[in-house]
C-alpha cells in the first residue's frame, strides 16, 4: 500500500487473510465460503479490502501468493465504483490502473484476468441490458463470463460485495430464491451464475447480510469486527459537529451564509498556519452549500448570484474554478451573468481550485470530501436524514489524523438556517444513536454555546510547570511488545535525524540480551527437551491388517526436522519477536566460536522463545531502553512536526500498561460561551479575559476551597476526552479506560509551582470503586510530581475528602473493592 494502514486496520486485515486462506483452501472440499468485514461509517473499509487483495495475489511471509486471483466489486451505484477505483489508484502498489477495470456495456471476456479488479455495478444486470444478452458481437454474456471465471478457478475468484446490507430482504418461503440481483451472487440463479465459490461482503451493518448467509449451502466464516472506538482513537474522524441556527424565528438564511463563509475563512487561514508551522501539507477547505429544488423557471428556488455575491464580500473575488455546482442536471449553469461550472461529487475532494459547492441532495452517494468542513443548507427541515448522511461524508478528518493543539480544526461546522429546535434536536439524535450506519460517536455541539478560549497570558508560568508533568494517555490501540515498540522508536529516529544508529544499538542490545539468556539456560535439562522438541517431528504409527480395518498396532515415532520445518520454526520466531530480531540472532551466533551450524541456530532461537523467563527478559530490557531513549530525546521529540510527534506518542500508547508521556497543552480550545459560574485565574479566557463554565454545587465547592488559598495561581477545567486531555488510567474488566479528573490547581510552593488533582467523585455511578482505585494508583506512580491528589465526595450533606497524596491514605483506596467499602473510607476521613 502507499499509505500506512492504522492499528485496527491492520488487524483487521491480517484477520481477513487468515479467513481468506482458509476460504481459498476449503471451497472445493466444502463448498462456497463467505468472508465479512463489519467496519463502522469512515473507518476506511475501502483501505481494508485493497490491503487484503494486495496480500491475497503477493502473498506474505505465512501465505504464498495466488497468480490466479481475480476480483469482481459489485455496487449498485456507479458513482461508488467511481470513488472506489480512485481510491484503489491512489492507495494500491499492486493494482495499476490497467489492472482497475470498469465494466462497461461493450465488455466481453471468456473469462477475467488474472491479477484484475473488475467493477460492476448492478444496474448493468438487469434483463434487457446489452451484458445480460448474446447477440452478433456477444458470444458470453457478463454472467457467463462470472460463472466461466468460478467454473475455472473457484479457490481465486473473489466476489466483494459493497455496501452488503442493501439488497438483503427476503421472504420465509422464498430461503432458496433470490430475489434481488445481488442475491444471485449469493445463491445463485437458474440460468445465469452459480453459487459464487468466494465472497466477501463489507458493510457498517451487516446483519441483513449475516442473516441471508445463514438460509444457504455457504460455510460462513467469523465475522470479522472493527471496534468503533478503535476508529475514533485512530484519528480519522473529526472529534467534533458543530451545529449553527439561528436563536428565534427570524428570516436568518443569507446571514448565516455569510457567517459560514467567515468560517471557511478562519478554516483556511489555520489551516495555512498549521500547515506551515507544522510542515504539513497543505488544505484547502471547501463550503458546500445546499440549495432548495428547481424553481418554474430556475435550476433551483435559492438565489445563487445573491450567494456568490455574500461569498465573495467575505472570501474576496472568486474564480470560475473557485465555484461549482453538483446538480443532477450535469451541465454548467446560470447565476445572473456568472457560469458555474458541473463538478462531479467523486471530483470534488481532487479539485483543489474549489471554494464553494452547490448542491441539491446528490452529495450523499459516491462523495468522500475530508476538506468540506463548512456546510450551509437552504433546506426545510425536513431532511434530517440526507442532512446526517452528509454530515457522514464530512467527518472524515483531511489528514487522516488528528490536529493536536486545536479543538477548531478537529470539527466540522453545520449551518441549519430552516431548522427550529424540534428539528435541530432531531438532527442531534440521529447523529448520536447507536447506529453503525449513521453514528459516528462524535461529540455533536451547539455552536451558539460555544466561544474559542486562548491561553491567559497572566498565567503563563502554570503552563510551563503543566508541560513537564505526566499525562497517561488511553487509546484504542494495538497493544505491541516492549520489543516490537523499541525497534519501531529506532526506526523513527533514524527517520527524523535524531540518532540514525538507533535502531542497530537497540537490535545489537536485544540480541545480546537473548545470547545471555542463552547462556544462563544452555545446560538445563528443560532446554534440552525443547530443543530437541524443536529438532524432532512426532508421528504417530498405525499398522492395519492388509484387506480389513482392523488396527493391529499403534507406536509413536520421532523424525527429523527437514530444512522446511526449520525455516518454518525460524519464521515463527521472528513473528514473536519483530523486527528482523531473529535474523540479527542468527547473524550473532553464527559469528561466534561455539555455534552450531544455521539450522541449528534457527531451530535454538525457536527453543529458547518457548521459555517465559527468556522473553520476560527480553521484554524487561526492552522496557529498560524505552523508557531511557523517550526521555532521553523528549526535547528533539517536542520540537518535531506535530505528525512526527504523534507517531512517538503512539508507541508510547501501545504499551500493555499506559505509559506516561509530556502534557502538551494547546493554543486555544472551545469553551462554554455562558456558565453558571464565573471564575478568575483560568488557564484559557475569552478575548475579555474573562472565563465562565457550568459548575454543579459539588464542583463549586472542591474549587472555592482549592482558590481560597492564596498560593493559588491557576486552574483547569479538565475537558474530557479531547486531545489535550489530564487522563488518568483505571482498569475495568481486563482493559485500561481513561478518566478524567475535573479540576488542576496550580499553587505556589517556594521557588516553583505544583499541580493539585481535584475530583469531586460520586459513588453512585458503577465505575466509581474502579476509577478511586485508579486515581490511587496514578498517585503511588506519580504522586511525587504533583501536590495534593484529593477524591472529594458528599456524604450525609458534609463534603468529604480522601487525600491520596497521603501514601496510607491511598494505600487503603488502591485496594478498595466495594462502594460500601469505599464509602467507609470516606466516612472515616
Amino acid at each position: 500500500m502507499k499509505l500506512t494502514l492504522k492499528d485496527f486496520q491492520e488487524e483487521a486485515v491480517l484477520r481477513l487473510r487468515q479467513l481468506a486462506d482458509k476460504a481459498s483452501s476449503d471451497v472445493e472440499d466444502y463448498g462456497p465460503q463467505s468472508l465479512v468485514l463489519s467496519a463502522p461509517t469512515g473507518s476506511g473499509k475501502t483501505v481494508m479490502a485493497a490491503a487484503l487483495m494486495e496480500l491475497i495475489v503477493e502473498g506474505d511471509g505465512d501465505h504464498d501468493p495466488d497468480p490466479d486471483a481475480a476480483f469482481l466489486w459489485i455496487t449498485d451505484q456507479p458513482e461508488l465504483n467511481v470513488q472506489t477505483r480512485r481510491k484503489f489508484e491512489t492507495s494500491s502498489t499492486t493494482f495499476k490502473g490497467y489492472q482497475l477495470v470498469t465494466i462497461d456495456a461493450g465488455f466481453h471476456a471468456e473469462t477475467f484476468d488474472a491479477g484484475n479488479l473488475y467493477f460492476l455495478n448492478t444496474g448493468k444486470l438487469r434483463r434487457g441490458a446489452n451484458l445480460v444478452q448474446r447477440g452478433e458481437h456477444r458470444t458470453y454474456t457478463i454472467w457467463d463470463t462470472i460463472a466461466n471465471t468460478a467454473a475455472q478457478r473457484p479457490r481465486s475468484f473473489w466476489v466483494i460485495l459493497d455496501e452488503a446490507h442493501k439488497g438483503m430482504a427476503e421472504s420465509a418461503d422464498e430461503r432458496d430464491t433470490a430475489r434481488t440481483i445481488v442475491q444471485k451472487f449469493i445463491k445463485g440463479s437458474e440460468g445465469e451464475i452459480p453459487l459464487m465459490p468466494l465472497i466477501l461482503g463489507i458493510s457498517a451493518t451487516p446483519e441483513r447480510f449475516t442473516n441471508l448467509l445463514a438460509g444457504t449451502e455457504r460455510t460462513n466464516l467469523p465475522v470479522v469486527n472493527v471496534d468503533p472506538e478503535a476508529v475514533r482513537a485512530s484519528g480519522l474522524l473529526k472529534s467534533a459537529i458543530t451545529l449553527y441556527h439561528p436563536g428565534e424565528k427570524q428570516h436568518a438564511d443569507f446571514s448565516l451564509l455569510r457567517t459560514s463563509a467567515e468560517q471557511l475563512k478562519r478554516y483556511s487561514e489555520e489551516w495555512e498556519e498549521y500547515s506551515g508551522k507544522e510542515q504539513a501539507p497543505s488544505v484547502q477547505p471547501v463550503l458546500v452549500v445546499q440549495v432548495e429544488d428547481a424553481g418554474a423557471n430556475s435550476v433551483t428556488k435559492t438565489n445563487l448570484s445573491e450567494c456568490l455575491q455574500l461569498a465573495e464580500d467575505v472570501l474576496g473575488p472568486l474564480s470560475d474554478a473557485g465555484v461549482g455546482h453538483a446538480f443532477q442536471e450535469g451541465t454548467p449553469v446560470l447565476a445572473g451573468d456568472r457560469r458555474i461550472r458541473y463538478v462531479a461529487p467523486a471530483d470534488i475532494q481532487e479539485d483543489t481550485d474549489l471554494r464553494v459547492v452547490f448542491f441539491k441532495r446528490a452529495l450523499t452517494t459516491g462523495w468522500d470530501c475530508p476538506r468540506a468542513e463548512v456546510m450551509m443548507s437552504f433546506r426545510k427541515a425536513v431532511d434530517e436524514t440526507h442532512i446526517a448522511q452528509l454530515v457522514g461524508r464530512m467527518v472524515r478528518t483531511p489528514l487522516a489524523r488528528t490536529v493536536s493543539g486545536s479543538d477548531f480544526l478537529n470539527s466540522v461546522c453545520l449551518y441549519l438556517p430552516y431548522y427550529d429546535e424540534d428539528a435541530l434536536e432531531s438532527v442531534i439524535k440521529y447523529l448520536t444513536e447507536p447506529d453503525p450506519d449513521v453514528s459516528f460517536g462524535i461529540k455533536v455541539q451547539r455552536g451558539e454555546n460555544l466561544v474559542e478560549l486562548k491561553r491567559n497570558d497572566a498565567v503563563a508560568e502554570a503552563f510551563a510547570a503543566a508541560e513537564t508533568l505526566p499525562n497517561c494517555r488511553v487509546e484504542k490501540v494495538s497493544k505491541q511488545s516492549n520489543i516490537r515498540r523499541l525497534l519501531k522508536l529506532g526506526r523513527l529516529l533514524a527517520w527524523d535525524k535524531l540518532d540514525e544508529d538507533a535502531g542497530a544499538m537497540y537490535t545489537d542490545e536485544l540480541v545480546a540480551t537473548l545470547v545471555t539468556e542463552r547462556q544462563k539456560v544452555a545446560n538445563s535439562e528443560e532446554f534440552a527437551e525443547r530443543l530437541a522438541d524443536a529438532e524432532n517431528i512426532d508421528v504417530r504409527v498405525v499398522t492395519i491388517a492388509y484387506g480389513t480395518t482392523e488396527t493391529q498396532s499403534v507406536a509413536s515415532a520421532q523424525i527429523p526436522a527437514v530444512a522446511a520445518n526449520i525455516e518454518h520454526a525460524f519464521a515463527e520466531a521472528g513473528r514473536k519477536l519483530g523486527g528482523g530480531l531473529n535474523t540479527a540472532y542468527l547473524k550473532a551466533r553464527a559469528a561466534a566460536n561455539d555455534a552450531p551450524p544455521v539450522g541449528g541456530i534457527k531451530l535454538e532461537l525457536y527453543a529458547l522463545l518457548q521459555d517465559f523467563d527468556v522473553v520476560k527478559a527480553t521484554e524487561r530490557r526492552a522496557a529498560e531502553l524505552l523508557k531511557h531513549e523517550l526521555e532521553k530525546f523528549k526535547v528533539a521529540i517536542r520540537d518535531l512536526p506535530d505528525e512526527r510527534r504523534q507517531r512517538y506518542a503512539h508507541i508510547r500508547r501501545q504499551a500493555a500498561k499506559p505509559e506516561a508521556e509530556p502534557w502538551e497543552l494547546p493554543p486555544a480550545i472551545d469553551g462554554d460561551k455562558d456558565g453558571n459560574t464565573k471564575l478568575d485565574r483560568h488557564m484559557y479566557v475569552k478575548e475579555d479575559g474573562t472565563h465562565a463554565c457550568s459548575l454543579n454545587d459539588w464542583e463549586k465547592a472542591a474549587l472555592k476551597d482549592a482558590l481560597d488559598d492564596n498560593n493559588a495561581v491557576a486552574w483547569l477545567r479538565n475537558d474530557p476526552r479531547k486531545p489535550w486531555s489530564f487522563t488518568v488510567p483505571y482498569e475495568a474488566g481486563n482493559e485500561y479506560k481513561p478518566m478524567y479528573p475535573d479540576f488542576l490547581v496550580f499553587r505556589r510552593q517556594g521557588d516553583g509551582l505544583v499541580c493539585d488533582i481535584l475530583e469531586p467523585h460520586a459513588l453512585a455511578y458503577s465505575d466509581s470503586v474502579a476509577k478511586a482505585r485508579g486515581l490511587a494508583r496514578f498517585a503511588n506512580d506519580h504522586g511525587d510530581q504533583f501536590g495534593r491528589i484529593r477524591l472529594i465526595t458528599k456524604v450525609g450533606g458534609t463534603y468529604k475528602t480522601l487525600r491520596l497524596d497521603d501514601i496510607e491514605v491511598r494505600d487503603k483506596v488502591g485496594e478498595v473493592a466495594t462502594k460500601d467499602h469505599l464509602q467507609q473510607l470516606f466516612e472515616s476521613s
